[in-house]
């Protein structure tokens, strides 16, 4: 082994001793995407927002459909459907940096040093799906 590599294991164990003899403990929290988007009334507006852009769509292009010709009616609906799903996408896109944001403000409020997902975890861990909830009213 090399000087730098001895000095590289050397800091390593350095830290893990110092880390132990300060008690050091890390909290993991767990959250629940699946109740954020059920529960979170941000994420039900915008599934209200979606689903009533979907209803608007559809009336339009219902109507529009009735006088336009066989390949200007398919045109014209992969164009409706193309809309529809960037607007999903926007929508999805700004909740889910909403959702990422509270969580990092609730990670930091309580100390916790790693956040995963409820399915990834069997027993354990520090449930923050209600702040992270609360935090995006």
């Amino acid at each position: 082994m090399n000087l730098r590599g001895s000095f590289i294991l050397a800091a390593f164990l350095l830290g893990a001793l110092l880390g132990l003899w300060q008690g050091a403990k890390v909290q993991v929290g767990v959250v629940d995407l699946d109740r954020i988007m059920t529960e979170s009334p941000r994420a039900l507006a915008a599934d209200r927002e979606l689903a009533a852009k979907y209803e608007e769509i559809s009336q339009r292009i219902e109507e529009e459909l009735a006088v336009l010709s066989g390949d200007e009616r398919a045109a014209r609906e992969s164009e409706a459907f193309g809309e529809y799903l960037q607007l999903k996408m926007d929508l999805e896109g700004l909740l889910t940096q909403a959702i990422d944001q509270a969580i990092d403000e609730v990670k930091r409020k309580r100390g916790i040093q790693v956040v995963v997902h409820r399915d990834a975890v069997k027993l354990g861990g520090v449930d923050i799906t209600d702040d992270v909830i609360r935090f995006l009213e």
